[in-house]
């Protein structure tokens, strides 16, 4: 489509962006109050995710996501009340920290097939940690879902064959959790499968970088290009 698609595509997340032309209220509440807060608004925890932030890249400790998305998966855990949190693929400090962040109760579990985590240079600097974990066994991982409460979260940072079975296994699918695909651009083919699987019902918000589903029965199919 060439530059008159990138205009009208650019276009289009400008307008939905401010909430323009977005008339299921949900998502306009979902974009302007939860995706798309202004800094203005400060949360508990905002406070934590720009210290670690800071000391991730201060210590050259990998490429950090960028501090907005931080406090973005944050409001989103914070908003559907999340005590159960899921990360499937690689590891990332700051990923767990911020999904560790949206109460004292959040429980993460990473997930990377191989159920590992790397030995972390801030896991003694920080009580998060200790809601932080590693298991081998999804099927175990996804047991412990159901004791919690609120609307789980599945962080997806990675594409793998072992990640694209279990986003789309009927035990992830019964538990309505939502999805966040981070690092877009390297992970499009798992957020292609997640668009295909809930293509009856459901809201999806994407820009070139994250992308959100909340898959929900409730709510009409309909997709937002926007920037976050």
């Amino acid at each position: 489509m060439g530059l008159l698609g990138y205009t009208f595509r650019t276009f289009n997340r400008l307008r939905h962006g401010k909430g323009f032309g977005v008339h299921s209220p949900f998502a306009y509440m979902f974009i302007r109050e939860v995706l798309r807060l202004p800094d203005k608004y400060a949360y508990y925890s905002y406070h934590e995710l720009e210290y670690w932030h800071e000391v991730s890249v201060d210590e050259k400790l990998g490429e950090p996501l960028p501090l907005k998305y931080l406090k973005m998966i944050f409001r989103i855990g914070n908003y559907f009340r999340s005590s159960r949190m899921l990360l499937l693929g690689e590891y990332d400090t700051l990923l767990a920290v911020a999904a560790a962040s949206v109460s004292p109760d959040t429980k993460v579990c990473v997930w990377d097939a191989a159920g590992k985590i790397k030995l972390d240079p801030l896991k003694n600097r920080s009580e998060r940690f200790r809601q932080i974990t590693g298991d081998a066994d999804l099927h175990a991982v996804l047991s412990s879902f159901e004791d919690g409460y609120g609307r789980p979260t599945v962080i997806i940072n990675g594409d793998s064959e072992e990640i694209e079975r279990a986003v789309l296994s009927d035990e992830i699918s019964r538990l309505e959790p939502v999805f966040i695909v981070v690092r877009l651009k390297q992970n499009r083919r798992i957020w292609n499968l997640l668009m295909q699987n809930y293509s009856d019902s459901g809201m999806s918000f994407a820009n070139p970088h994250v992308a959100v589903m909340v898959p929900d029965q409730r709510l009409p199919r309909q997709h937002f290009n926007l920037w976050i």
